[in-house]
């Protein structure tokens, strides 16, 4: 059995992830990046809203970015922001560096597969280091490894730090043995694996847990030898960390974090019962919404009835079950009851970090007390006459009556939440498997009671259904697509590349352009979600009040910009300030520019055919057409303007009704000036009626001139407001030649010629790590306008550098490096010592 297991695992592996492994899917919502418009592909039947939220596609993005940049020679630096945001900050996970060598679109799936093999084998591995059966080891593979809290988080850097827990905890109980140099560096290095997925909260539960196990083994074996070892493990796994950890420390010093209102971040306690029950709020997989909390991912732990049946006989395994039981009521405390415990945890973990993180301690203290339980079996620890015997003693009638107060208590909760929800029916569709699993499992248990099925086929049961209930729980959750079901590039996102080029930034309304899915195409947008410095906020501010204060759903992390009427949005210099090369715009948007009204003597009822009128093309072009209107919402305009030969067309929905001059954004730029056009407009308001303003028995029309530092741009998708940026600019008097010789994301240089003093301005953020060059000498640099970077230049020429460099990235490796050799002087001493005692 022991040789079959790796193959076992191995093979559930594939089969959950056989779509994007072996058939050429592609896991979501990685693939699939918020479906946003215009970035709109077919999405899958059963895809919903929080499994494709916007960060899940930036992480997605960024590591596609990443990857791109590290096969280039660049590998500091992450591209889906306004000003970006430093790759080590975020941390580096072990798994994801298969971006690197495989397509974009294969990776998730690979990934994915690895942290689940790596959780499943370092479960069984800890089993099988507390001396349990080898069908015990297996069962906490399956159970920890395929676990709702791995499923949940599959793609991202959580579930590789989750993966490694086992390994973490079961590297520091084996200093409990004996510590040696090689058991306490291997402790450390685990460590720091977690350490640079970039969790801390997983990490610092992780540890913690394993400090606690830890304690209960050297208690019960009467010795602390450990201690020391335990500690240096800890100090080495942080030193290795620490390009990491500083780097983080530094971007989260910088940034403005006050407006973050941190609380009770532990999941709801009514989110326990899907521990045992993974759909008892409804399977997010097909869509029906979470009572009483903010986040699937935050509340699920499901480890399935199964395998909680098989836990409650670690009861008879003795001491060997306080270990795994001690860091299972450390996770749910923190975990899911939170109060005064998320409180405690905030204060070793920081309030910035997510109590709910704590549940990787009662998943895996449950997949160790299930993999007990089988190992009691096999020990004939339990037997129908034992069980008898115990079920008789006050000690376990308590501890029945408890779990009892506890499942009404909740049921009655559940119930409530349910009903007041209105998902009742289809939650319990949903718990028909789980009926299904229990009656199985009762009809097994009375079997074996009854010795007519032997211990041994109710151990393969009880892994057989955790597989089952694990896998057709969480195999719905990483929704996969097919090919033609992915993300592609539209016509707008041609359109936009075109004008920005790979990594130009981009501003707009909030209606157009996610952030995250611009990023995953290689355009920076100063709306995406990251940390911002006071200064940065101020400007956001500055512009619109509402973009970061949540009057429209906006907020310091992810500003929300909205442009009304017909105003410039490139009017306000901290777009300049921050290089802005485009807008992008819905295309019912009104654009800026020169606007004249149109003067109707009446509106008339719209005739059967369409209506006909002309206008004087501006100077400038045409960039809108105005034309007064009574519409209902979501009515669809189209237009067609000719002048000759020249035909220019266009189609837009109205979401709001209209009652006044309303404006049709067109790509009119290039018709001649001053030569009359032809108008033709036709509307789809379907029942309802709608009227229009004429003149004479004609349309009276208006126009929006095109301007000569920005050209409008009509798209499939939205309108794209092209007013390209250079990153350095002169920004003083006098004549000034500027010529960019280099342009990288993380290094740009600039020879300038100027005739009077005065500043260079970049758009570069003053962000931690960036550094200037003056001819060759380091210099110190200006904010221009509180936010982004210049320089003071006297007349003459020059040649300026702005460079990104992580902060402290060689104190780190000092620091990683200083940490590895004391490993290793410990390491030879005491081998030296070792062969002098033998000697």
């Amino acid at each position: 059995m022991r040789g079959a297991r790796p193959v076992i695992l191995v093979a559930l592996v594939a089969f959950a992830l056989w779509r994007p492994l072996i058939a050429g899917g592609t896991l979501a919502p990685d693939d699939q990046l918020w479906l946003s418009d215009p970035f709109n592909a077919e999405p899958p039947a059963g895809l919903t809203v929080e499994l494709a939220e916007a960060d899940a596609s930036a992480i997605h993005g960024a590591w596609v970015a990443w990857a791109e940049d590290v096969r280039s020679g660049e590998f500091s630096w992450w591209r889906d922001a306004g000003a970006s945001q430093p790759a080590l900050a975020d941390g580096l996970p072990f798994t994801h560096l298969a971006y690197l060598v495989l397509p974009g679109w294969y990776a998730p799936g690979v990934v994915a597969a690895l942290a689940l093999l790596v959780a499943a084998f370092g479960a069984m591995r800890l089993a099988d280091r507390q001396g349990m059966a080898p069908l015990g080891g297996l069962l906490a593979g399956v159970v920890f490894g395929f676990s709702g809290l791995m499923f949940t988080w599959l793609g991202w850097p959580h579930a590789t730090a989750i993966a490694i827990a086992p390994w973490v905890i079961g590297s520091i109980l084996g200093l409990a043995d004996r510590s040696s140099a090689p058991k306490a560096g291997r402790a450390g290095l685990l460590i720091a694996a977690q350490l640079w997925c970039g969790v801390f909260a997983i990490s610092v539960f992780t540890v913690l847990g394993g400090v606690a196990w830890w304690s209960i083994e050297a208690r019960r074996r009467r010795s602390a030898a450990g201690s020391g070892a335990v500690a240096a493990a800890i100090a080495l796994g942080a030193a290795v960390a620490a390009p990491h950890l500083w780097l983080r420390w530094e971007r989260w010093s910088w940034a403005d974090t006050s407006h973050l209102e941190i609380g009770d971040t532990s999941a709801s306690v009514l989110g326990l019962i899907t521990t045992v029950v993974g759909s008892a709020l409804g399977n997010e997989s097909v869509g029906i919404a979470w009572v009483e909390t903010g986040s699937f991912q935050l509340t699920v732990g499901f480890v399935g009835v199964a395998a909680v049946v098989a836990a409650a006989g670690a009861s008879f395994a003795g001491g060997r079950a306080i270990g795994p039981a001690i860091i299972g009521l450390i996770g749910m405390a923190v975990g899911y009851v939170g109060g005064p415990f998320s409180s405690l945890a905030a204060l070793v973990i920081g309030e910035t970090s997510l109590a709910s993180h704590a549940r990787v301690l009662l998943v895996l203290s449950l997949a160790m007390l299930a993999a007990l339980g089988v190992d009691a079996l096999s020990r004939a620890a339990i037997t129908p006459a034992r069980c008898a015997a115990a079920a008789r003693s006050l000690r376990a009638r308590l501890a029945l009556g408890l779990a009892m107060a506890l499942i009404v208590g909740l049921g009655f909760a559940w119930f409530d939440a349910l009903r007041t929800a209105s998902t009742l029916q289809p939650v319990a569709a949903h718990l028909v498997g789980t009926a299904a699993v229990v009656a199985v499992v009762t009809a097994v248990g009375r079997s074996w009671w009854r010795h007519r099925l032997s211990t041994e086929a109710v151990k393969y049961a009880l892994v057989a259904l955790a597989a089952y209930e694990l896998l057709s729980f969480g195999m719905p959750i990483p929704t996969v697509t097919e090919r033609d079901e992915r993300v592609t590039v539209t016509d707008a996102h041609v359109a936009l590349l075109e004008i920005v080029e790979d990594g130009g930034r981009i501003a707009g309304d909030h209606d157009v352009f996610s952030p995250a899915s611009s990023a995953r195409f290689g355009v920076a947008d100063v709306r995406a979600p990251g940390l911002r410095s006071t200064e940065e906020i101020d400007a956001f501010i500055a512009v619109d009040p509402s973009s970061v204060r949540g009057a429209v759903g906006g907020s310091p992390f992810e500003p929300v910009i909205r442009v009304r009427d017909d105003a410039d949005p490139s009017g306000n210099p901290m777009w300049d300030l921050l290089g802005v090369d485009a807008w992008v715009l819905p295309r019912d948007a009104t654009p800026p520019g020169l606007r004249s009204d149109p003067q109707p003597d009446l509106r008339s009822s719209v005739p059967l055919i369409s209506p006909i009128g002309s206008l004087v093309v501006p100077e400038g072009g045409l960039r809108a057409v105005v034309v007064d209107l009574v519409t209902p919402a979501f009515t669809t305009v189209s237009i067609e303007v000719s002048v000759g030969q020249q035909r220019v067309e266009t189609e837009a929905v109205l979401r709001t009704p209209r009652d006044g001059p309303t404006a049709i954004a067109i790509a009119g730029e290039g018709l001649p000036p001053a030569s009359e056009a032809r108008v033709i407009l036709t509307l789809d308001t379907g029942e309802q009626a709608a009227e229009i303003g004429t003149t004479g028995g004609v349309m009276a029309l208006g126009t929006i001139a095109g301007t000569p530092d920005s050209t409008l741009i009509w798209t499939d998708g939205a309108i794209i407001l092209a007013r390209p940026s250079p990153r350095v600019v002169w920004d003083g008097p006098g004549e000034a030649t500027v010529e960019i010789v280099l342009d990288e994301p993380d290094r740009i240089i600039a020879e300038v010629l100027v005739t009077e003093r005065g500043v260079l301005r970049s758009d570069i953020v003053n962000e931690p790590g960036w550094r200037v060059r003056h001819d060759g000498n380091p210099t110190s640099e200006r904010l221009v306008g509180d936010l982004v970077l210049g320089v003071d230049l006297e007349p003459g020429s020059h040649r300026i550098e702005f460079s990104y460099r992580p902060p402290r990235l060689a104190a780190g490796l000092i620091v990683a490096l200083a940490g590895l050799l004391l490993w290793g002087a410990w390491a030879i001493v005491e081998r030296r010592g070792a062969a002098q005692t033998r000697w």
